[in-house]
């Protein structure tokens, strides 16, 4: 279970047709069936499953490679229709929001969606909203694998990349180098009005300047974090 949380498992046989990843997973399920034994848990032989490589867990997929959207759940959001009333609108804020870990630039992205929904704003579905909606049900479908992040010092540094805009603040935990570089999950930030009155000016001076910032996290008995702009 470990080594296939991580992607690294070791495929060498200790028996005839026996992997060694296959050995460990049931050794992982024995300590844990054990533990849970000791304290008194129980658990539904009907809704348990053992020995596979891929499980929904909590409305996602979630296997080796870390977690994914799981296809038919992400229709609630794209075979949505145009919304043209606000209880339409919340219905399909809420289901997408759902999915906000995996979307990235999401705050920015459904602005115009939201601002329909601020007290006094008047109902105005136009091509800005539109657009929004389209984008965020792109997003969706083809919404990235997160990882699971790995602690040990092997893995390599894990990154946070912040950045925002006139309207929101956005970042992204990743981990990995280079091409293999994947992220974890997205994060974003809408504005209130007096974030927006001082994030328009620092906006502004940070275009000029760069375009987001990134630190690089250490975990382990080094420690430490390096940024870079």
């Amino acid at each position: 279970m470990r080594g296939a949380a991580a992607g690294e498992e070791d495929a060498s046989e200790v028996a005839p047709r026996i992997r060694v990843f296959v050995r460990d997973h049931i050794r992982d399920v024995e300590m844990i069936l054990a533990r849970a034994e000791e304290v008194g848990l129980t658990f539904s032989g009907a809704k348990s499953v053992f020995g596979v490589r891929e499980i929904m867990l909590l409305g996602f997929l979630c296997g080796p490679y870390g977690k994914r959207i799981d296809e038919r759940k992400a229709l609630g959001v794209t075979a949505n229709r145009p919304c043209s009333t606000v209880k339409e609108l919340r219905r399909f804020l809420g289901a997408v929001s759902v999915y906000r870990a995996f979307i990235p630039h999401f705050a920015e992205v459904a602005e115009p969606l939201y601002s329909l929904l601020r007290k006094g704003a008047p109902w105005d579905w136009n091509s800005a909203c539109h657009e929004a909606m389209d984008e965020l049900k792109t997003l969706v479908s083809a919404a990235p694998c997160l990882r699971e992040l790995d602690y040990q010092a092997a893995a390599g540094p894990v990154y946070l990349t912040v950045d925002a805009g006139p309207h929101a603040a956005g970042w992204v935990i990743s981990q990995g180098a280079g091409v293999d570089r994947q992220p974890a999950r997205f994060g974003a930030k809408t504005f209130n009005e007096a974030q927006r009155a001082v994030g328009g000016k620092a906006d502004a001076a940070r275009r000029s300047s760069s375009s987001g910032r990134e630190g690089r996290v250490g975990f382990g008995p080094a420690g430490g974090s390096e940024q870079s702009g």
